[in-house]
């Protein structure tokens, strides 16, 4: 198989050549493993291993060149195909770690979760090249060649060629995915992000005094839900405006302020569009984190939640644990504040709760 190059190095087409590659290292790994059980006479293996995936609860598969089961299976220690991995037995802890990492890496893309990025995509790519490298994988090769391209887009370089050869209909697919994904950020960006439109006709001024919003003279409080929900809301609108100020309201509900001379997006009457209780919103930030079990840490600085944020996170960490989050877990945050823990075992994202940026690290949130 020809792997094409990017020639534009955009969102879109790095979000299409994520899932082309994630696939092609996955129908190559298959093919070893495949190989090796065929020659020992276990024609069977996929099913025989769902079965047991099925009875133990775990994440179950459709197909067996899936690269994030490929590489479970692998890092499993209880399996009864590791033999069938290349590279396994001769590089047994380089392989468990590089499969441990890249199979976090491609649960957070395969759900869409990352925005394609130059630097994002090489840090989905590099972990890719390495694992291939080790399994001596085909796709190594063209890897290093993409890698290249991207540092090359990443440091500004532009390519007069041909454009390639369409990706398969899958990756395009995906990719048409991410593209209504940055489109819907645009039209609406998280709280805290420059205003998108024009200046909305509604004007309203936040109190100090009285931690109130008033139309005309009149409070309208009310409309921002109950008085827990309007308090919690309008404290959200203080961390803007310590000393208050006028805000101005849009049809949807959308608050514009001007911060710093900038108008910004800083807050909502109702509840936030498309913030679906179970699914997360938007691209994850570019920031790994572990719940300790009574803290957030921040994995690259080693940092704590707690002595960062500007407010009390002992509510946010005691709902983490009501939740039932396992200690040690890593966790994400959305653009939008959304919370998100993958479990490793069923692959499935779960939205725990949501966070602002006075409660979380300082500048990992817009705003």
């Amino acid at each position: 198989m020809t792997i094409p190059i990017p020639a534009k190095g955009d969102v879109i087409e790095l979000g299409g050549f994520y899932y082309f590659l994630n696939f092609t290292f996955g129908d190559q790994l298959y093919e070893a493993v495949d190989t090796y059980l065929r020659n020992v006479g276990d024609n069977d293996w996929f099913n025989r291993i769902r079965a047991i995936h099925a009875e133990k609860g775990l994440a179950l598969y459709d197909d067996a060149n899936d690269p994030r089961f490929l590489l479970k299976e692998g890092l499993f220690p209880g399996s009864s195909i590791k033999a069938a991995f290349p590279g396994l037995s001769e590089h047994k802890e380089l392989w468990r770690n590089q499969a441990a990492e890249l199979k976090e890496v491609m649960n957070n893309w395969s759900h869409g979760s990352i925005r394609p990025t130059h630097d994002l995509f090489l840090d989905y790519a590099i972990p890719l090249f390495d694992m291939a490298m080790i399994c001596s994988l085909p796709i190594a090769h063209d890897l290093q060649k993409i890698i290249q391209r991207v540092r090359d887009f990443k440091a500004g370089k532009t390519f007069d060629e041909p454009a390639p050869q369409p990706l398969p209909t899958a990756a395009q697919e995906y990719a048409e995915k991410i593209a209504d994904k940055v489109e819907e950020e645009i039209q609406r960006p998280p709280v805290g992000a420059a205003w998108v439109g024009d200046v909305p006709a509604r004007l309203v001024t936040l109190k100090r005094q009285t931690l109130d919003i008033s139309e005309s003279g009149k409070s309208i409080r009310q409309e921002f839900g109950d008085p827990e929900t309007a308090s919690s809301k309008i404290s959200v609108l203080m961390k803007y405006f310590p000393i208050g100020g006028q805000l101005r309201i849009a049809p949807d509900g959308a608050i514009m302020g001007y911060v710093k001379g900038d108008k910004v997006l800083v807050g909502w009457v109702g509840d936030e569009p498309n913030n679906d209780k179970q699914e997360a919103r938007g691209f994850f930030v570019n920031h790994k984190y572990e719940y300790t079990g009574s803290d957030v840490i921040d994995i690259e600085t080693g940092e704590l939640l707690s002595n960062l944020a500007e407010d009390s996170v002992a509510n946010l960490v005691n709902g983490l644990k009501v939740w039932g989050l396992p200690e040690g877990s890593r966790i994400n945050v959305s653009i939008y504040g959304d919370v998100v823990y993958t479990d490793q075992d069923t692959d499935k994202e779960h939205k725990i709760t949501l966070v602002h940026k006075g409660i979380w690290f300082p500048g990992h949130l817009p705003g």
